[in-house]
């Protein structure tokens, strides 16, 4: 769940690939019970056994199969149940209906035609064989104006509540309305059972290194009962983070972009005795972090040598988180936490909470930003005042196709360009003019 809230930050730029289009928001929620049924399908196990062209073999069941269901799942239920009896953790709270290789100019009206027979949700995925390439759909791709955005061949994927008996006659219903027959796709049926949702994101979150010697990591990790401890050792900068709403955990590639570029600054050793302090002191290093989310690039600085920190965010929860993580990381001296407005019409942040006009403007050292295309190229004036003469820059969540529109609306103020990329996504570094 935490991964798909981070996630939604990038949802305008990020490929359609490595997201779902969700259809009839409106029409999702139709009861309390109903809610609850789709949102609890982000914190469970699925226990199914192996899946075939229209075929499918389930566990854990003692209600009526589909026919294309085998029989030999059903007698590997009961056991099961028996054992589980009376245990909240394993009763069936929905069950998935997938139904594959549909041609992608049906999906949306399929997805109605489930939302009409009962689904309380549907998403639309792109279909894709093993070893198959990504067809990669960009929501921004200005090719594709005017077009709907979806893949040649998708996955419909619903979940319907726990009382859910008739799937045959939904699947045939449904197929039939849009002039397929039940042999032109796949299907599967999945019974989703509640479990520790908690637990559950633990399991997920593991310590992620980003770079030798930089790792990110869970609060929750002991080094002791992990196969992996080697983020442990003392050499390491280990930054701690409580994964919550806010974007920045480390696993996406804008965020390892950004903190690798921290990294190879080697604030410590090179950037103390720079001469891009406007200070008296030439050891104090600031860094502005535009756009802080989790807080995880202004700790990750704070940890690497910065001497302090601000961070804003348009969200007061990942201001909150920001706070938090930074006190995690026992640097919350050292780092300020600001809510900021979306554009440059809102207040400047600093400003708005009286800082003196000496410590808002050419006094960062480090100025960063990882959020979106439009926001950097609308708030580069602002960013720009933030840095000192000889200001390190960086630059990210974008794609690596928007780097060049990205530099020139920096190009006035800064200089010494850089793009390094992941995947398709980039990281633009500059240095302030002097």
């Amino acid at each position: 769940m935490i991964k798909l809230v981070s996630a939604s930050k990038r949802l305008l730029q990020a490929p359609i690939a490595s997201q779902c289009i969700c259809f009839n928001a409106s029409r999702l929620i139709k009861s309390s019970r109903q809610l609850l049924n789709s949102v609890s399908c982000l914190h469970t196990n699925v226990h199914c056994n192996s899946i075939q062209c229209g075929k499918i073999q389930i566990q854990a069941s003692q209600r009526p199969f589909p026919l294309w269901c085998s029989s030999s799942s059903q007698s590997a239920t009961a056991n099961d149940a028996s054992d589980t009896t009376g245990s909240f953790s394993q009763e069936i709270c929905s069950y998935k209906l997938c139904m594959l290789d549909i041609p992608g100019a049906l999906a949306e009206d399929l997805g109605d035609l489930l939302l009409a027979e009962g689904a309380t949700s549907i998403s639309v995925e792109e279909y894709r064989p093993d070893n198959a390439p990504e067809e990669k759909i960009f929501a921004n791709d200005p090719s594709s104006e005017g077009l709907k955005r979806v893949w040649e061949r998708c996955s419909v994927v619903s979940y319907f509540p726990p009382d859910f008996n008739n799937a045959d006659a939904v699947v045939v219903a449904a197929a039939a309305a849009l002039g397929l027959s039940t042999s032109d796709f796949c299907r599967t049926l999945e019974e989703v059972r509640a479990q520790d949702w908690e637990a559950a994101i633990k399991e997920s979150y593991q310590p992620v290194r980003v770079a030798d010697g930089l790792w990110i990591v869970p609060t929750w990790c002991d080094a002791a009962k992990l196969q992996d401890n080697s983020w442990s050792k003392e050499k390491n900068v280990n930054l701690i983070l409580e994964p919550g709403l806010a974007f920045g955990t480390g696993d996406h590639p804008t965020t390892r972009l950004c903190l690798k570029w921290l990294q190879a600054l080697h604030i410590k050793t090179n950037m103390t005795t720079s001469s891009t302090n406007n200070t008296n002191n030439n050891s104090t290093i600031r860094v502005m972090d535009y756009g802080t989310g989790s807080g995880v690039l202004a700790v990750a600085a704070l940890l690497l040598g910065a001497t302090t920190a601000i961070g804003t965010d348009v969200e007061h929860l990942a201001v909150r988180s920001a706070a938090q993580n930074a006190a995690l990381n026992n640097v919350n001296d050292r780092f300020t936490a600001l809510q900021c407005g979306a554009d440059l019409n809102a207040p400047e942040p600093m400003e708005a909470q009286g800082y003196p006009v000496e410590e808002r403007l050419a006094a960062f050292q480090i100025v960063v930003a990882n959020i979106l295309r439009g926001p950097l190229v609308e708030l580069a004036p602002r960013l720009a005042q933030y840095a000192a003469p000889g200001a390190v820059l960086g630059l990210s969540g974008i794609l690596e196709t928007q780097a060049p529109e990205v530099i020139e609306a920096y190009g006035f103020w800064f200089e010494d360009f850089e793009v390094k990329t992941e995947e398709s996504w980039a990281l633009v570094t500059g240095r302030r003019k002097k």
